[in-house]
Formats: C-alpha cells, structure tokens, sequence
C-alpha cells in the first residue's frame, strides 16, 4: 500500500512553499493549529446534541410529545452499536453471495494489469484467504445502499422534518458517489499498474503476488470510493456547525492542497504530479460542488424577536 516517504514530504513541502509562499505557510501553521482547536471545541458539544435527540418512542409516534424523554449518550452508543452490527452482517450476506463469483472478481481486477499479467500464490491459504478478500470487497460495495441507511437512519432522528425530506436523496447520494468513486479508481488503475509493471524492466524479474496486489487493488478502489463521499462528509460537519461555509469559500486552497497530498498518497506511480492530478480532479469539483450545496443546509442565524410596543 502507499505510504509516506521522505520523498513525499519533500514534494509536498516544496509545492506548499511555492503555492503559500513563507509568510503564508507561517499563517497556514496557525491557522491549522486554530482550526484543530475549533474543531475540538465544537466536538466538545457533540454529546450535548445527541443527548437533544428524541427517544424511539417519540420517533414512532408512540410517546407524549409534550413530555418527551431525551436519550441519553449510553443509550446513544448502544443505538449504534446495533446499526454497526446491522450493516456488518449485511456486509457479510453479501460477501459470502460474493464469494462464489470470486473467480469473475478476480479476473476484472486483473483486467487492468493486461490480458497475459498472471498472479501467484505462495501458501496453502491464500486460496481461501485471496478469495474472502476479494468477497469482502464485493460485499462492502453491494452492501453499500444499507450501511448508508442506517448511517443515515441514525442521523435522521436528531433532524427537523424539514431535514429529514433531505435523508432518502443523501442516501442515494452516498451511494452513488461510492459507486462512481470505486469506478473512478479502477479506471486509474488501468494506466498505474502498466505503468508500475514496465518500471522493472528487463533486469528484474518480477514475480507478482496475489495478495499483495488485490491488496493494492482493493485499497486504491476503497479510497477513491470514500474519497467521493467529500460532499457528503462536508455538508454534515457544516449541518451540525463544526464547520463554516464562509470558512470552505476562504480555505480553497489549504483544501486542494490537502487533496493532492490526499491523490498523491494514494497514487503509487513514479510520476508525482500528472496522476495525482487526475485523481484530484474530481474531488476539487465536489469539494465545489459541496460547498455550494452549503447554502441549502447551512443553519440559519436565528432572528431576533422585535420588542413588543408598550401603549401608553
């Protein structure tokens, strides 16, 4: 998997230097020390605002709306405990129907290394071992519209009716995004592996592993898949306050930088600007494209009641 050499920090602090400047980057530390500590203080109030959600009694219209119980944080936590194990075993129904396609998975995340690129195992395991990983994957991606749900589902209760309207198209919206995000990634893949397969030339023998690359497969698809869901993420840390829209508008480039030290991670190729542009391409457009999005969920300053004339 991809991982953070000296080289990488180099690049990124000789690109920070040249798209900030000195000055800049001294005010860039600050900043990011000043948003780390905002974003602590306003989590800080996150166990308040859960404790402000309505039990399930209310949620089903079963309890008294004039004395509605709040639930508590525990009570909270084992809510989500449950929604955690739901979509674990969806994700496990689907892996296990996946697995008897697991030959069909293989051989499409094959494709993109060539029509004559062969992988090897090297332990009595790895057949059941491989094949469970690429069954777990197809799980987590066919799985993905109920683990949505009860992400959401969880969420919802703590909205207003006029916030809930938004929850069925959020949820189409995450999965279609992770859709077209692991969709996005293997269309990469197909020009990364060539390119990563040349690099060793005549004079080295290249023996591939199979586990090593559906590893490297599978997480290059995984994180462009949640990479896509950047709308969503943003749009949410904006609802519940512990972001500002004005501060996205005034942040955009601290934000692609940190996108292409995101696409530069995640892209093992030698080239260290042209692929990790493309990758960053379409997570700019949805940081954009969330950022506008903004103006719909953003929460409204509340006004201020006109004091009440008083007659002579």
């Amino acid at each position: 998997m991809p991982g953070l050499d000296p080289g990488h920090l180099i690049l990124f602090f000789l690109i920070a230097l040249i798209v900030f400047g000195p000055e800049r980057m001294q005010e860039l530390a600050r900043s990011l020390g000043k948003a780390v500590a905002e974003f602590q203080r306003a989590s800080q109030g996150l166990p308040d605002l859960l404790n402000e959600r309505p039990s399930a009694s209310v949620e089903d219209g079963t309890g008294d709306q004039s004395g509605e119980r709040r639930m508590t944080l525990i009570e909270h936590i084992a809510e989500l405990r449950i929604r955690i194990v739901k979509s674990a075993v969806a994700i496990l129904v689907a892996a296990t129907v996946a697995y008897f396609f697991s030959d069909e998975i293989l051989r499409l995340l094959k494709a993109p290394a060539g029509a004559d690129f062969q992988i090897n195992a090297f332990s009595p395991m790895d057949g059941f071992v491989i094949r469970w990983k690429v069954a777990l994957y197809g799980g987590v991606v066919l799985a993905s519209p109920i683990w949505a749900y009860e992400l959401l589902a969880f969420i919802a209760p703590g909205l207003t009716a006029r916030e809930r309207r938004f929850v069925f198209p959020m949820l189409v919206a995450m999965a279609i995004l992770f859709l077209l995000g692991t969709v996005f990634g293997y269309v990469m893949l197909s020009g990364m592996v060539r390119i990563l397969v040349d690099m060793f030339g005549r004079e080295i023998n290249y023996l591939p592993n199979a586990n090593q690359y559906i590893s490297f497969v599978v997480f290059f698809m995984l994180a462009c898949g949640l990479a896509f869901e950047l709308p969503i993420a943003v749009l949410a840390l904006v609802k519940v306050g512990i972001l500002k829209a004005d501060s996205l508008k005034r942040q955009r480039r601290i934000a692609y930088f940190l996108l292409f030290v995101f696409a530069e991670l995640v892209t093992p190729v030698a080239d260290p600007i042209v692929a990790p542009m493309i990758v960053m391409t379409p997570l700019v457009i949805l940081y954009e494209a969330a950022i506008f999005a903004t103006r719909f969920v953003a929460p409204r300053p509340e006004r201020k009641a006109a004091p009440a004339s008083t007659s002579g």
